[in-house]
């Protein structure tokens, strides 16, 4: 759980720097063309940081995962499959 917090924290000042510095992420050439905090928003994420949706499933799936229950055991599951996604 500390290394998805900490995952977390370096995510969420990365959108920060990218947004202020208009970093928008262009992986590959690719670019959706809009402005950086919409594509942190909905598109590619910005140069530093993932989509926001990934960041809010990673955020509940650091908060469930230490349950040991089924709920515990269906996100360490999906977050492992998030993980090998990004990666």
């Amino acid at each position: 759980m500390e290394v998805d917090s900490i995952y977390m924290i370096i995510a969420v000042i990365g959108a920060v720097v990218a947004i202020i510095e208009n970093r928008s992420a262009n992986a590959g050439g690719f670019s959706t063309g809009l402005p950086v905090v919409q594509d942190f928003q909905c598109g590619n994420g910005s140069a530093m940081s993932p989509q926001l949706y990934i960041l809010i499933a990673q955020a509940i799936f650091t908060v469930l995962v230490p349950q040991r229950d089924r709920w515990g055991h269906l996100t360490l599951a999906a977050s492992l499959s998030l993980d090998c996604s990004l990666a």
